[in-house]
């Protein structure tokens, strides 16, 4: 099919180009909800799902289709805390076991 591809509605709304004969009455509109927390989380990590999860489906773009995404966003976020606090207590620069001083691995990971 040539031609641009039809955008959704809310796009339409912010860019200022909905007309009532372009707009799609058919449109499927995810329904916003606040997930449970996955299982696998801890207790902090589900918190901060928690928290996440109900500020975004007050603006409206929370759907149970996301909880596998923020549940990634979770676990990454909880890992860099992890890494800035093991930066913090060790410092940027650390001494291996042949007294060689190395950048803290925990860096790298906190830096990704």
């Amino acid at each position: 099919m040539a031609g641009r591809k039809p955008l959704p509605t809310h796009l339409k709304l912010v860019k200022g180009t909905a007309r009532p004969h372009r707009m799609n009455k058919a449109e499927p509109k995810p329904v916003v909800a606040v997930p449970a927390p996955p299982d696998h989380l801890d207790e902090e990590a589900s918190a901060k799902f928690t928290e996440m999860a109900e500020l975004l489906a007050r603006h409206g773009v929370m759907t149970e289709l996301d909880t596998g995404a923020l549940a990634r966003y979770v676990v990454i976020w909880r890992r860099w805390i992890e890494a800035e606090q093991e930066v913090k207590r060790r410092g940027h620069v650390v001494k291996t076991a042949n007294d060689n001083i190395i950048q803290n691995p925990f860096l790298a990971v906190a830096n990704k």
